[in-house]
């Protein structure tokens, strides 16, 4: 068995592998090259053509490549493979280096990969998704609790507050490092039988969704009362929280426009924000009163989560807090928002 296959830029090799593995499963056909790995979330494979290829008493050859020796791949390289003593041989050259590998024959399960590899040719019959749209919001979420999209919305937990995300897509469940891989992959998503498939190029990836949907209950949040949406400017106070990053609460004081920083136990850092009410132009105390005192304009009190997690990191100068009875819901940027508990400072 011989063959001779040529990698323009390995960069997808590099995309496809990022994963913690040491070696890749090399498949080896007269027409095509696969590399790819297989676990039980995840399929991955670059797929390339064969230039020239002779002496085939198989169909399938296979063999495991160590990773680093692929993603060490430099670009316009000219790829062969041969068998020779019951051991598969890769040389690799290129305009100014050249080196070859020894690798270890090995058995596959042939059939699953190429099933998978199969979905190349129907996956375009399938809904699509435009990944770019969920790449800002997918910079909050952390690994853990899987990621949801119904009723139009992305929706996740961070903590002790619930993220929203308009996105106009159909409905899925996915865990969030599954998605973030496949974000790496291409800008575009399929959902393909239980899989969310994306194809760029020569690359190839399935990720398993998850098998239930919960209700995202936005409809229920967007449509509950709102006693007062305020905007809050928070340019001054962006410089300081980004240099303070440590602290146990925040809270926002609406009559005297500033933003109480906790930093520890009786240590608060006061910062001066721009507040205003833009319901009806009335002034606040005629729309909200506090839970505790009907005759006080409440200090409303933020997650540190939502502000050094959120706010922060992202860099948002300016939120809308819309005042629910029992709950906040802050818009963040277009079409992102954030909803918590109701809480006032004392």
């Amino acid at each position: 068995m011989r063959v001779v296959f040529s990698v323009g830029k390995p960069d997808s090799f590099r995309r496809v592998f990022r994963f913690n593995i040491d070696y890749i499963d090399t498949i080896i056909t007269e027409k095509y090259v696969v590399f790819c790995f297989d676990n039980r979330d995840l399929f991955g494979a670059v797929q390339l053509p064969v230039d020239m290829s002779s002496d085939f008493e198989e169909k399938i050859y296979a063999c495991r490549i160590p990773k680093n020796i692929l993603l060490q791949t430099f670009s316009n390289v000219s790829i062969t493979l041969s068998m020779l003593d019951s051991y598969i041989f890769m040389q690799i050259q290129g305009k100014k280096h050249s080196f070859s590998v020894k690798c270890d024959i090995q058995n596959v399960n042939y059939d699953v990969i190429e099933e998978k590899l199969g979905i190349l040719s129907i996956i375009d019959s399938y809904k699509s998704i435009d990944l770019n749209i969920f790449r800002m919001p997918m910079k909050l979420c952390s690994e853990g609790n899987s990621i949801n999209v119904s009723s139009d919305y992305l929706y996740f937990e961070l903590k002790n507050v619930m993220i929203f995300s308009k996105v106009n897509t159909p409905n899925f469940s996915i865990f969030p490092q599954l998605f973030n891989y496949l974000l790496g992959i291409g800008d575009k998503a399929h959902l393909v039988q239980q899989y969310l498939a994306v194809s760029k190029d020569n690359m190839l990836a399935l990720a398993n969704m998850s098998g239930s949907i919960r209700d995202s209950d936005i409809k229920f949040i967007l449509k509950k009362k709102t006693l007062n949406k305020i905007h809050v400017d928070l340019t001054n106070a962006i410089l300081v929280l980004k240099t303070l990053r440590n602290y146990e609460n925040i809270s926002l004081n609406l009559s005297t426009g500033e933003l109480l920083i906790n930093i520890q136990q009786g240590v608060v850092a006061t910062v001066n924000i721009e507040v205003e009410s833009v319901v009806d132009n009335m002034d606040f105390s005629q729309l909200i009163e506090s839970k505790n005192n009907p005759f006080e304009i409440p200090k409303l009190v933020l997650p540190s989560v939502l502000v050094s997690e959120i706010i922060v990191s992202l860099n948002i100068k300016e939120i809308y807090v819309l005042v629910k009875k029992n709950f906040l819901q802050i818009n963040l940027t277009e079409g992102i928002l954030a909803v918590c508990r109701r809480m006032e400072a004392s």
